[in-house]
């Protein structure tokens, strides 16, 4: 796929397939993609390197990403099928139940090898469940600097397993805004105590005037 960058249902999709194959191979088309504003691209590096962070925050150790030599998915997918895939084994599509997915990888058995078995997509589709995400939201987000842990794997309780400033790192996203929103925070804290100080100081310098005061009295 594109996975430009990869987000969570990217990853309970490969976690869906980890669970059923031996040895699960994910391939990123080289294809860079920009976000609206054309300031910011992920590229394959930038996913490989978001894809690494996600493993071993969920300890898969039966996944493999690498680069796609293909720029479609689908060529890339027919194409390891033709060529690539170990004579003997049973070849489990990663595909979805989602949109046209499917149909997309129709003519796959048209291009399986001699000695190789390729499972019926459609018995082991995955079925995404919950909020459909997409990496063109996922990189708006980061352009804008949001809060993007939605975009991010979780565990059972629905919490984020990924520091967000690690994935904006990784993606070489900028953090600025984040990081004012902090300093305001930071300068608001020492204002404050600024003022404790300074009322403070004229507390004390009013003390001995009353107390000069109450004696006239």
């Amino acid at each position: 796929g594109g996975f430009k960058p990869p987000h969570r249902g990217h990853m309970d999709m490969v976690s869906y397939y980890a669970g059923l194959a031996d040895e699960v191979l994910v391939l990123v088309s080289k294809l860079p993609r920009t976000t609206k504003d054309k300031r910011h691209s992920v590229t394959v590096e930038d996913s490989l390197g978001l894809w690494s962070l996600y493993l071993d925050a969920l300890g898969l150790d039966n996944v493999d990403v690498d680069a796609s030599p293909e720029a479609s998915p689908v060529g890339a997918a027919f194409k390891y099928l033709e060529f690539g895939a170990p004579v003997g084994s049973n070849i489990i599509l990663g595909v979805s139940t989602k949109g046209n997915d499917l149909r997309r990888y129709g003519n796959a058995h048209k291009y399986v090898k001699t000695g190789v078995n390729l499972v019926n997509p459609a018995e082991t589709a995955f079925n995404p469940i919950g909020e459909q995400l997409s990496a063109t939201d996922f990189r708006e987000a980061l352009a804008a600097q949001e809060d993007i842990d939605r975009f991010l794997p979780q565990n059972e309780s629905g919490e984020s397993i990924i520091d967000q400033e690690k994935v904006y790192n990784v993606l070489g996203f900028p953090l600025e805004a984040m990081n004012k929103t902090y300093g305001i925070r930071d300068v608001m804290e020492v204002d404050y105590g600024f003022l404790e100080e300074a009322i403070s100081k004229i507390l004390d310098e009013q003390e001995p005037y009353q107390k000069k005061v109450s004696a006239k009295h």
